[in-house]
């Protein structure tokens, strides 16, 4: 396992966040985890565009990620992709139900390419932790690091969502890859 991929789905703006598995540990902390980052991107879509010209689009952008990834002696292992919580959470906003079908054909496309390129994707829950709280803790986490990927004020939310969500992975016991010897 070289790396993981972890997706931040959302039909205009996509997080993405590549984590180096090299010499990991199952112990390894949420910042050590978060020192494995190795890059991050957005894929974008348009929203005068039609929804089926969006969705396609995110699949290409995907695409191109884990073709990158791959190109640059990183291949892409594991994607891990966040999917909504079903039940509202106290003191948290419902998503919409054009929201929600928006956010499922996103993964929908997303997963598609991951597995068309021999991905394993993994669909985990959205944490019950507030979104502005995993921002802040990434945030803080970052500005540790001796060289962050990019400058973290510049990251996107979608950014700080994906890269919350692979550290958060790797680091619990419950969604760990599964080293190779």
């Amino acid at each position: 396992m070289n790396t993981i991929l972890a997706v931040a789905p959302d039909l205009a703006a996509t997080g993405v966040a590549l984590f180096e598995m090299v010499g990991w540990q199952r112990t390894e902390s949420f910042d050590r985890v978060l020192a494995r980052l190795r890059m991050t991107d957005v894929v974008r879509t348009a929203p005068a565009e039609p929804l089926p010209i969006r969705v396609r689009a995110l699949a290409g952008g995907l695409d191109r990620v884990l073709a990158g990834a791959r190109n640059s002696l990183w291949a892409v292992s594991i994607v891990y992709i966040e999917q909504p919580n079903s039940r509202p959470q106290p003191g948290k906003r419902v998503m919409s139900t054009a929201r929600l079908s928006q956010f499922y054909l996103a993964s929908g496309a997303l997963i598609a390419a991951a597995v068309a390129r021999g991905v394993d994707v993994r669909l985990v829950k959205a944490p019950p932790l507030a979104r502005w709280l995993r921002h802040r803790l990434v945030l803080r986490s970052l500005t540790g690091l001796p060289h962050p990927p990019a400058p973290p004020e510049h990251a996107s939310p979608g950014v700080l969502d994906a890269i919350w969500l692979g550290a958060a992975c790797i680091a619990s016991s419950k969604y760990q890859p599964q080293p190779v010897a």
